[in-house]
């Protein structure tokens, strides 16, 4: 069953590939090009003056997809190069950076120069004035590399990191994201995005549904059927695909808990492989249970001093309370794909929150879900200097295997500080 779906999804993959634009332009450095004002929500008061109020310019890159008619993601560039640093160009721009972060939901900055250094990184995102955020329940292993900035997920190069919202399973979790680009790999190494309510509805609605409101960014549509190759629609996959919005109800009425082993030390090899001393910050057993005992995990000690750790009720589908859009806002398929090494097996990862192991139609559709995923992400190929800012509510992410050596450095915040004159905070989302 399971390879009939996967045949269906690399099928529906083969849409026509990106034509020349005639709404594309060339850029004065040559490998981006400008998006008309007109295909865009401007800056508050409309008309392309908005773009040269901020010193800067929509543009397109070759893997972008449009989503519910959005480009995603949306991309940067500055209108003049070598006038100001992306550090200084943020610190003056915050506001409309961070709204444009949350209206789109992934914002990639590209060719603004002047930050080479983690130390350049980290005064970048320090300057953006947010919330401090740790990396304690993260379960990555990580380096830091100069305040607020990590190394991104440490695990092999081999190893494909699955698609999730970053710390889904903690009790706390950031608001942004931030990935700069050092150096790119040799091949590979892409952090693929997708939009969390565009993977929701493929979930609520049978299958194929939801396909017309994706497409590549071309002036033609995709092909998103399967039927001309594999003849009538099987009953198999249709019977599958009917079931998606019954177990999208479960996971949204149940919700979800998740279970892992966390290592005695941290574990290099793994790319779940931070150990439990790493994540509750202490070496004592007593710290961590006192940890675990706040956030409402339940635990077991093995005899290798490796921990076995079990998630309260956690949320699947939430609501974002911006935008009233439901979101696949948890990790279920970084977990139940990717979570696996000598200590944990990827299926016993996920079960529904009230304890009860998850079913075999569910499992089919949350890995029909992830091929979808694989089929409709984005993956632009890094380039040195690059900055991608994520909206954690609104956007998950991923990373591809590739061919050493590369260095993607990551920085994890909560929401925007108030100023001095105080603001509304954001609407937190909602679970549904």
């Amino acid at each position: 069953m399971i390879s009939l779906l996967l045949a269906c999804s690399a099928r529906i993959a083969l849409v026509d590939p990106p034509d020349s634009r005639s709404s594309r332009l060339p850029a004065p450095d040559g490998d981006l090009a400008v998006r008309p004002a007109r295909r865009l929500t401007l800056l508050r008061g409309g008309g392309a003056d908005g773009w040269e109020q901020i010193g800067a310019r929509p543009v397109s890159i070759d893997e972008e997809r449009v989503f519910a008619g959005r480009a995603f993601p949306m991309t940067l560039s500055p209108l003049l190069s070598g006038r100001t640093t992306l550090t200084e160009w943020a610190a003056e721009h915050r506001e409309e950076l961070l709204r444009l972060v949350r209206e789109n939901g992934a914002v990639l900055l590209r060719g603004f120069g002047g930050m080479e250094t983690p130390q350049g990184f980290s005064d970048f995102v320090m300057g953006l004035r947010l919330e401090e955020f740790g990396m304690g329940c993260s379960a990555a292993p990580r380096t830091e590399v100069a305040p607020g900035v990590f190394t991104a997920n440490e695990a092999p190069p081999q190893e494909k990191i699955p698609f999730h919202h970053e710390m889904a399973q903690c009790e706390d979790k950031p608001a942004f994201l931030f990935f700069y680009c050092e150096f790119p790999a040799q091949t590979g190494g892409a952090t693929p995005i997708i939009p969390s309510n565009a993977v929701a509805t493929h979930l609520r609605e049978a299958c194929g549904h939801a396909f017309s409101a994706v497409r590549p960014a071309t002036s033609r549509p995709p092909l998103a059927v399967c039927r001309p190759s594999l003849g009538p629609r099987p009953t198999l996959l249709l019977s599958l695909c009917e079931a998606h919005p019954a177990v999208a109800q479960r996971l949204a009425a149940r919700g979800i808990r998740y279970a892992r082993t966390l290592p005695a030390q941290d574990d290099p090899l793994s790319p779940i492989g931070k150990s439990w001393r790493t994540s509750f910050n202490t070496d004592t057993r007593q710290g961590a249970e006192a940890a675990m005992a706040a956030a409402g995990t339940t635990w077991r000690w093995h005899g290798n001093g490796d921990l076995y750790t079990e998630t309260k009720q956690m949320p699947a589908l939430v609501v974002d309370g911006r935008s009233g859009k439901e979101m696949f806002y948890n990790a279920v398929i970084a977990a139940i794909t990717g979570w696996e090494d000598g200590r944990n097996d990827p299926l016993k990862a996920i079960r529904y929150g009230d304890g009860e192991e998850l079913d075999g139609e569910a499992v089919a559709a949350l890995l029909e879900t992830g091929e979808w995923m694989a089929a409709h992400r984005v993956a632009f190929a890094w380039q040195s200097g690059d900055v991608l800012i994520i909206d954690n509510q609104a956007a998950m992410h991923s990373r591809e295997t590739f061919t050493p050596p590369r260095r993607i450095l990551a920085s994890l915040w909560g929401e925007a500080l108030r100023r001095p004159e105080g603001r509304a905070e954001p609407e937190r989302q909602s679970s549904r």
